[in-house]
């Protein structure tokens, strides 16, 4: 049995060598279906990771890329007055399996706490709702589009206690 590699979640900026590569994960799984070139999802990908009020983190191991996800003013612009979302949790097909994806989903939610009181995302109705419920989501509103139930979710994000002094 193939022991697990240690990791950490790190934000990238602009200059991360790991952006096409994230960018062409996002392409593949979400942005051509939806019309979006290679070009587009990486021009995306670096204003994302050039905000301040938006974040791009990733999971690393060495420098080799394992996942990621994006947090961002809109995702789904029916709902634009909700902010801020998930966006684009995506983990390497090989990486599967190791929590990674539950660490980048805690990142996101941690590294938003200190600027927003929610969090939202949308998922298609299933196992990501499944998921999503086990890490404290709680469902908002269901839609459809293109004949697949989605569901809209919220996460209630406590500000970090500070010590007293």
């Amino acid at each position: 049995m193939e022991q697990s590699r240690a990791y950490t979640i790190a934000e990238l900026d602009q200059r991360s060598p790991h952006l096409p590569a994230i960018a062409e994960w996002l392409n593949e799984e979400w942005g051509a279906a939806q019309g979006y070139s290679l070009d587009q999802t990486l021009a995306w990908c670096r204003d994302i990771a050039g905000d301040d009020d938006q974040c791009l983190l990733a999971a690393l191991a060495d420098e080799q890329l394992l996942g990621a996800v994006l947090v961002v003013h809109c995702d789904l612009p029916s709902h634009a007055h909700l902010r801020p979302w998930v966006s684009g949790l995506y983990v390497d097909k090989a990486e599967r399996g190791r929590g990674i994806g539950i660490a980048l989903a805690q990142a996101a939610s941690d590294w938003t706490r200190q600027r927003h009181p929610v969090l939202y995302l949308f998922a298609p109705e299933g196992r990501l709702i499944a998921f999503y419920s086990g890490l404290g989501w709680r469902p908002l509103e269901a839609f459809s589009r293109n004949g697949v139930r989605y569901r809209i979710m919220q996460r209630q994000l406590l500000p970090s206690r500070q010590t007293p002094r």
